[in-house]
């Protein structure tokens, strides 16, 4: 019995070791690229995560060893990691980029980009196919990029940092052309979409050296719901109350104010000097008064309720 509860403890731990062992290599956001013709296909996945660092990260990133397999072969290419792994054609399956993790609250906007390297045999790319339809035989005949903005645009909802993708920009190398339009920067807001792009391709290689003949660099940016301008925040208009005094400063873009008892009637007006004022609020023995402020042109308007004078 004692042996048998010994078997059970012996597998739990090793259940929650590789359980901590795997979630440890789960990335935060991951999709996956496609490049698929009639003669074959092949994908990699890319992501973004809270773990993941500049360069090469042992249990994160994928790198594929084996030779170079026509007729499709995708891979990824990380410049971060070139130096750190000592060759310049090593190439990923798999690579997850870093999210920002400290005083996420002042980042606005940040971008992350991977390359997308791909070896094929460019005479069999279908030239005539375009458009970037799933359901457009002409797309699907012919050799194309295929990805799914699902995975992202569901994180947007599930994150708690506060970031929103926003864009992804897929720029290719000068020897091919996405949707039919040479030298085309291709961009498309995020959204739960498919998207299959057709390619055209001129028979030449862009990086013969690596065995590569069309590349493509892949911008992610994202935007911070949570992003809080310290600037403008330290320059705003500051109202305070202190024994019947009330105190305005930083008043820009506000030139007067206006003070109100609760029931409306007008009690003062006055305008504002030096991008700050000082009113005695006693001699109106109120408790609660509506304060008013508006710049030059009556075009900006700040309301305040001034409570407990």
């Amino acid at each position: 019995m004692r042996f048998i509860y010994f078997v059970i403890q012996v597998f739990l731990l090793i259940t929650i070791s590789s359980y901590y062992t795997y979630s440890q290599v789960i990335p935060d956001f991951e999709m996956t690229f496609k490049v698929i013709n009639e003669f074959g296909e092949d994908s990699v996945n890319v992501g973004l995560s809270t773990n993941a660092g500049a360069g090469y990260d042992e249990g994160y990133d994928v790198i594929d060893t084996s030779e170079w397999q026509l007729p499709v072969d995708l891979r990824i290419y990380d410049p971060d990691a070139v130096n750190q792994l000592g060759n310049n054609c090593r190439h990923f399956k798999s690579s997850y980029l870093d999210f920002p993790s400290q005083n996420t609250y002042q980042i606005e906007e940040f971008e992350r980009e991977f390359t997308l390297v791909l070896h094929i045999d460019l005479e069999q790319i279908n030239n005539w196919a375009e458009g970037n339809n799933c359901n457009d035989e002409r797309v699907l005949a012919g050799t194309y990029l295929n990805y799914n903005l699902s995975p992202m645009y569901e994180y947007q909802f599930r994150n708690n940092i506060g970031f929103d993708f926003d864009i992804i920009d897929i720029n290719p190398s000068g020897n091919i052309s996405l949707v039919a339009t040479d030298g085309y920067y291709y961009r498309t807001w995020i959204s739960p979409e498919e998207f299959c792009l057709s390619i055209q391709a001129y028979n030449f290689s862009a990086v013969p050296e690596c065995g590569i003949d069309i590349f493509f660099n892949i911008t992610l940016t994202i935007k911070n719901k949570q992003f809080v301008n310290i600037e403008a925040a330290t320059k705003a208009t500051q109202i305070t109350v202190n024994n019947n005094f009330i105190r305005i400063e930083n008043a820009f873009p506000f030139k007067n104010y206006t003070l109100f008892d609760i029931s409306g009637r007008l009690l003062k007006q006055h305008a504002i000097v030096n991008n700050k004022t000082t009113i005695n609020t006693g001699q109106f023995n109120q408790k609660i008064l509506i304060l008013q402020l508006n710049d030059s042109n009556n075009s900006n308007y700040l309301i305040h309720k001034i409570l407990n004078l």
